[in-house]
């Protein structure tokens, strides 16, 4: 990041507990939300989450949960998503706070 970023700073737990900070991320990922341009990349939310449970059906022994829970789970999310109409659009998988560089308003 610093390669694109002058400065870059994590947002610290006091930072993002700020008015103005909330307000600005909201508006920053508002306007990745709604923005028209889309990634070259996508990414299958259902496909990479299979891909999980392949590598953990290899370790049987590292599930702690119920594996036809989560299964019966992952098919309602998706029977969920098929018929949700919303677009694609670009988001954090990670919301976490660290993960954020902030300057000032940006």
């Amino acid at each position: 990041m610093r390669k694109f970023i002058e400065h870059p700073t994590p947002l610290t737990h006091d930072r993002i507990a700020q008015p103005q900070t909330l307000l600005d991320v909201a508006r920053i990922l508002k306007s990745l939300h709604t923005n028209p341009v889309m990634f070259k990349n996508t990414m299958d939310t259902f496909t990479r989450l299979n891909d999980l449970i392949a590598k953990i059906d290899a370790h049987p022994h590292t599930w702690r949960h119920s594996r036809e829970t989560l299964l019966a789970r992952l098919e309602a999310l998706k029977a969920i998503c098929a018929r949700d109409a919303s677009p694609l659009v670009p988001c954090h998988n990670d919301t976490t706070h660290l993960n954020f560089m902030y300057q000032g308003s940006t």
